[in-house]
This record gives C-alpha cells, sequence and structure tokens, in this order.
C-alpha cells in the first residue's frame, strides 16, 4: 500500500496507516478513493494532503527552531487522525506550554494536542541497532534502527519504521525493553 500512496503522490494522499490489521491509505478525494479500492486497497477520504501536513510539521519546526527548544514536547504528522500531532509531556513549564500553545493556534484543526504522562529523556540508552522498542505502554513495538545526535549533541535513535500499533495508533516514546 505504500507504495501505492507514493505512486499517488502526496498532493492527493495523507499517509498509509493500520486499522483492524489492515493497512488504509487516506486520500483526500473520492476518485484517488476508488482508484486504491480498484487496486484491493482500502481508503478513506480525509480533509488534509501529506503536503499539506508536512508543512504544518516544518512551520512548527521552524518556529521552534526559531523560539528556542520546549523540553518534554513531540510533534509529528498521525496518518490516522489526519493531523499533526503535538504530545505535551509532564515538566513543560507553563510559559512553554503557553508558547507551544500560541504557535499551534494559526492551523487549526489540522493540530491535535494531547497531554501524556512522563517525560522525555534527553539521553539515549545504550543501544544498538535492531533491539526491539517498546512503548511505555507496552503496546506498540517497533525495532531500533540507528543512534543519531542533532546539531546541539542531543541523543536519539531512529526506529527501522515499522512501529504501527494495529490496535491503535503509535505514540513516542519509546524505549528498549528491558
Amino acid at each position: 500500500m505504500t507504495a501505492l500512496a507514493t505512486e499517488l503522490g502526496t498532493d492527493r494522499t495523507a499517509g498509509v496507516y493500520y486499522e483492524n490489521d489492515q493497512p488504509v491509505i487516506a486520500v483526500t478525494d473520492e476518485a484517488t478513493a476508488r482508484a486504491v479500492r480498484a487496486q484491493g486497497g482500502s481508503a478513506e477520504v480525509v480533509k488534509y494532503s501529506a503536503t499539506e501536513l508536512t508543512s504544518v510539521q516544518a512551520t512548527l519546526d521552524q518556529q521552534i527552531a526559531r523560539t528556542g527548544p520546549i523540553p518534554n514536547t513531540a510533534w509529528g504528522v498521525d496518518p490516522s487522525t489526519n493531523q499533526v500531532t503535538v504530545e505535551i509531556f509532564d515538566g513543560v513549564s507553563a510559559a512553554d506550554e503557553d508558547r507551544l500553545m500560541s504557535l499551534v493556534a494559526g492551523h487549526g484543526d489540522a493540530v491535535r494536542v494531547e497531554r501524556l504522562p512522563g517525560t522525555i529523556e534527553p539521553t539515549a540508552y545504550e543501544s544498538i541497532g535492531g533491539i526491539g522498542i517498546w512503548s511505555k505502554d507496552g503496546v506498540s513495538s517497533c525495532t531500533l534502527g540507528f543512534n543519531a545526535r542533532n546539531s546541539s549533541g542531543h541523543k536519539y535513535f531512529v526506529t527501522a519504521g515499522h512501529c504501527a500499533d494495529t490496535v491503535r495508533d503509535h505514540r513516542l516514546p519509546l524505549s528498549p525493553r528491558r
């Protein structure tokens, strides 16, 4: 399904997600949905294209880069909700939360804000590519791809790209299973 979504393009699709163990391509119009179904796929017509959602995410990235980081927050495109999900974890100051909320306010329903318990740890675990990693709730599983650092030296790891929970959409943060 990912290949079909790629073929259709980011202006006509909004990503692929799993529902009831089956891939679904989010599409922006009924004609594209019919094309997906003709190929044997499942489609859902949504409001925003991948191009639009990626632009919202890039705008947030640029705004945060310009105004300074906000620890214990994360955001990214979630095809299953057709929104950019902004996650606010415990430990975000009231001032930083207000700043973040003012940055997302102009994007309307293209952005969804979630408040989540816990914190995002700024240090990476000692990890090796290929090990299993799990969401804190123990439901979502994935495989660590490789370690990375940003330009400020913060440590992260990149997943192997199959971090989907078929029960519900996946959530960060992921950590090594011990």
